[in-house]
């Protein structure tokens, strides 16, 4: 039962779970990412929202910086 839960099946094969929730946070965030660097080189007011969900969405990516 603890094997089933770890895959998923999706077009006639088996992947995991974990594989395809990564696939999508990135492509969310690749969409996110996208719009937020079009809207701010074509609009000229207003660029508050775009330019806070850029730095959400890049802050979110980029892992922690850490000391050894």
């Amino acid at each position: 039962m603890e094997d089933e839960n770890k895959q998923w099946q999706i077009c006639c094969s088996k992947t995991s779970k974990d594989c395809i929730m990564f696939a999508t946070q990135v492509a969310a965030a690749g969409v996110v990412l996208c719009v937020s660097l079009y809207m701010l080189t074509t609009k000229t007011e207003s660029r508050e929202l775009y330019v806070s969900l850029l730095s959400t969405s890049v802050g979110i990516l980029l892992p922690n910086p850490k000391l050894p």
